[in-house]
């Protein structure tokens, strides 16, 4: 597949889209977590800041 036709398709679907998907799943492995991963039986949540967005020049693709 060319990436040209990822962004295409991507920047059709709105940005709540994404937001709502990252949501569920998170909702999704939280609720499935099994207790034996718990810290002390406790949930512990680490955020490092990382983002995983895709540059656009990174695929070929030019941003005008």
């Amino acid at each position: 597949m060319q990436a040209g036709v990822y962004w295409q398709a991507r920047e059709r679907l709105p940005e709540e889209f994404f937001l709502e998907v990252a949501r569920q799943t998170g909702r999704t492995l939280d609720a499935d977590a099994d207790p034996q991963w718990f810290w002390k039986g406790r949930r512990v949540y680490l955020f490092d800041g990382l983002d995983a967005g895709y540059a656009r020049e990174s695929c070929g693709i030019s941003s005008t």
